[in-house]
């Protein structure tokens, strides 16, 4: 396919002043997302997936963002291969870009192992021991100073979370279930953290609390309609800062690198920094202020939901869960969440319901076939 021109992007990035990039054709759509990506590869030759999905689906003016799921979408089609000139390649299951110039040379070769390794080590010390010890404490400091008492602390380390059940003594006759995720993925409507604590949340009869770095916008309706409370914390977080992990792996030589070459993961912050107590204060308002104040409501929605969305969830779940097969065709899980929300009566979910006609014209413009 022919080369794109300066003027084709100017011509895109005036467009995006008024509308979101979503509702751009699909040909406009597909070239932004690569003049995107080889503006990250200006100073290397190879980036990696996760450092596209941040630089496209968190950085930048909203408009000119995708989400995550559509980002997928747009990478995964045929439209977006046969306009690319990169190429693909994958390296302990993380995809990267290359440069066609670059992709057999040694230099690009080392570049996708140094990253590869960066990639895998964060993921490692995010999940450590020390993380989840450290989140603990914060969490039971938390809980002490909001008039609440921890029954009990659960760390899952296979599913990357702590949990604590708390009774709050203006919450009568139900205690909370807070679950504290720290994981890179989003959360999605059919995300199966969600609903594992919610079914966790039926079990031990609590009103379920969910916290994460990445919810997507159209889960909140969902949580309100099924009695859920629910925060995004946007830091995933580390034993140190993310430059001091890093430069502890490798050389200065690399480092400086990875440095020209804008290499950014997200955001990871470090648990022991201000910005970390300030975001746990907030957990104490959630906890002191703003679940006294709804926790009627939620606990109707919740009486209401939870018989009938637990045995519908056990039915569903090999279709629903996103997590149970990654490597379907994104229409199929498109269904799914549509058939799902059909089935439960789940009321006001106007967001989700946006997000799955998105996609779904997303994926039938680009005639998707997962790679």
């Amino acid at each position: 396919m022919r080369k794109i021109t300066k003027k084709e992007i100017k011509s895109i990035k005036k467009k995006l002043w008024r509308q979101r990039l979503l509702d751009l054709p699909k040909r406009e759509i597909c070239i932004y997302v690569l003049y995107r990506i080889e503006e990250l590869m200006a100073l290397g030759v190879a980036t990696s997936y996760n450092e596209i999905r941040y630089n496209i689906c968190e950085v930048g003016p909203g408009k000119r963002r995708l989400d995550p799921w559509s980002l997928d979408i747009v990478i995964k089609s045929k439209f977006f291969g046969r306009l690319s000139t990169l190429s693909q390649f994958n390296q302990n299951e993380i995809l990267f870009f290359v440069k066609e110039s670059s992709s057999s040379g040694l230099v690009g070769d080392d570049i996708i192992k140094l990253k590869t390794s960066i990639i895998g080590k964060i993921q490692e010390i995010e999940r450590s021991n020390e993380v989840y010890i450290k989140l603990q404490e914060l969490i039971k400091n938390t809980v002490d100073r909001s008039n609440s008492i921890i029954m009990s602390f659960t760390k899952n380390s296979k599913e990357t979370y702590v949990e604590c059940q708390v009774h709050h003594s203006d919450v009568k006759d139900w205690n909370l279930l807070i679950r504290f995720y720290n994981i890179e993925r989003w959360l999605y409507p059919d995300s199966h953290e969600i609903w594992s604590l919610f079914a966790e949340a039926f079990r031990v009869k609590s009103i379920p609390v969910l916290i994460a770095p990445r919810i997507h916008g159209s889960c909140f309706q969902l949580f309100k309609s099924i009695g859920m409370f629910a925060r995004a914390n946007y830091y995933i977080f580390m034993p140190d800062t993310l430059s001091n992990i890093i430069s502890s792996m490798v050389t200065a030589e690399e480092k400086s690198i990875l440095d020209l070459s804008g290499f950014k993961l997200g955001r990871y912050e470090n648990i022991k920094s201000e910005l970390a107590y300030g975001e746990f204060d907030i957990l104490k308002k959630l906890l002191s202020v703003t679940i006294p104040q709804y926790h009627t409501i939620f606990c109707e929605n919740l009486v209401k939901r939870f018989k009938k969305l637990i045995p519908l969830l056990n039915e569903a779940s090999n279709d629903f869960f996103a997590h149970t097969n990654q490597a379907r065709k994104e229409m199929d899980r498109v269904k799914a969440i549509s058939k799902f929300i059909e089935i439960a009566k789940l009321g006001r979910i106007l967001e989700i319901k946006k997000m799955i006609k998105r996609n779904q014209r997303l994926i039938k413009s680009l005639q998707h076939t997962t790679r």
